[in-house]
């Protein structure tokens, strides 16, 4: 999230892909009230992108086919016009799942995995925290994903600049450590894919 909204400060272009099973991105983008919005409407997601159709629903009389123009929402932020938004539900398979089907079924398409961030709390890890880390890493190597030099870790920041609508850099009393994380991260993620 923070990439994206550091981007689109930055005077970039940028569409956020919710990937994440636990959809934080697009509740972070669009807020509670936004993302219930979505959930009612029967919206189509980043799920009925990748499976090129939208289930019937009490709108439809049948399946529908979509494109990305159905799915993105344009504008999340008001504060900004860079920052777009493919979102997500609670309903997408595993990551490594999903880019394989992608793949398989699309090869006119080229999807590719930038690498893996580690964002969690400037804590020490305990025992499962460490096991967690470790079998992450280990998924990153069976997959061929790299993973970044630069972390970024959880701050009370992080959340504030959802609610504020602004740049973690930009809220009010963010630390310095926390920006220089997000910075440091942004630009090994701007190398990596060349922009």
């Amino acid at each position: 999230m923070q990439t994206a909204i550091y981007s689109a400060w930055n005077g970039k272009k940028v569409l956020a892909i919710d990937l994440d099973p636990q959809s934080n991105l697009s509740q972070a983008l669009l807020g509670p009230a936004g993302y219930v919005k979505l959930i009612a409407a029967c919206k189509p997601t980043v799920v009925q992108l990748l499976e090129d159709y939208q289930p019937a629903n009490l709108g439809t009389a049948g399946p529908q086919p979509i494109t990305i123009k159905d799915v993105i929402i344009k504008n999340v932020w008001a504060t900004n016009r860079h920052l777009h938004l493919l979102p997500s539900r609670l309903e997408l398979p595993l990551l490594a799942r999903s880019l394989e089907t992608f793949r398989a079924e699309n090869d006119d398409h080229k999807i590719q995995m930038a690498g893996v961030v580690f964002n969690h709390g400037d804590y020490q890890p305990g025992p499962e925290a460490k096991a967690s880390l470790n079998e992450v890493r280990a998924l990153a190597k069976q997959h061929g994903w790299p993973i970044f030099a630069n972390e970024v870790p959880h701050s009370k920041a992080i959340p504030k600049s959802a609610r504020e609508a602004s740049a973690v850099a930009h809220t009010s009393y963010a630390r310095s450590g926390i920006k220089n994380a997000i910075v440091k991260f942004c630009g090994e993620l701007f190398t990596k894919v060349g922009v």
